[in-house]
């Protein structure tokens, strides 16, 4: 079968020329059959990672969907976890977003961009109070979905704004009450930790 180039134009690796195996790689033995054009009906690689191989037959939206129970491990839980096309290249694998939360374990957490809830979802299941922050609202919307399948969606709170523009009118309100005397956290004694 003849195998299509890149997305972005790029062509195939000068190793694999179809079914041969070309004499600058000796001992690999590759052989990628597909029926039609942009679909892997049958690969088998040997001392190939078989990833590297799909990244130039499929397009990138193609590569995730095979890679979505890495992005959401509760991906077809019904209803299903919803992504929009953004979703699928930004949002944090649940593998890393957990060992994230892990060591940011605390009471109240901001995500500061929550995108479509990867990470928050995580501090949910780490923390008492998650705050997230999005520009958009169809992307919260997926977020409150999200969570909802992973039954955390009462631990979020969901804020649709910038967080750049909240966090720079929180400092300036904090400065005012250490004029007043009120400290960080507005007078009432307990400890606030901002790290930016």
């Amino acid at each position: 079968g003849i195998l299509r180039t890149n997305v972005d134009g790029g062509k195939r690796p000068k190793w694999c020329k179809g079914e041969e195996v070309d004499e600058e790689r000796p001992g690999k033995r590759r052989k990628v059959e597909i029926e039609k054009p942009g679909e892997v009906d049958h690969v088998t690689a040997v001392g190939v990672d078989l990833v590297r191989v799909l990244r130039w037959v499929m397009t990138p939206v193609e590569l995730e969907v095979v890679e979505r129970y890495k992005l959401f491990s509760l991906y077809s839980s019904p209803p299903g976890c919803l992504l929009d096309e953004e979703g699928w290249y930004s949002v944090t694998p649940e593998a890393v977003a957990r060992r994230i939360a892990e060591r940011c374990r605390c009471d109240t957490i901001i995500d500061a961009f929550c995108g479509i809830g990867g990470n928050a979802i995580q501090f949910a299941l780490t923390c008492n109070r998650v705050i997230t922050f999005d520009i958009s609202l169809e992307r919260l919307q997926l977020a409150r979905h999200n969570a909802m399948i992973y039954g955390v969606e009462g631990r979020i709170e969901f804020v649709l704004g910038d967080f750049v523009s909240w966090a720079r009118s929180f400092v300036h309100r904090e400065k005012r009450n250490e004029k007043r005397g009120e400290g960080l956290g507005g007078g009432s004694g307990r400890k606030i930790d901002v790290v930016f």
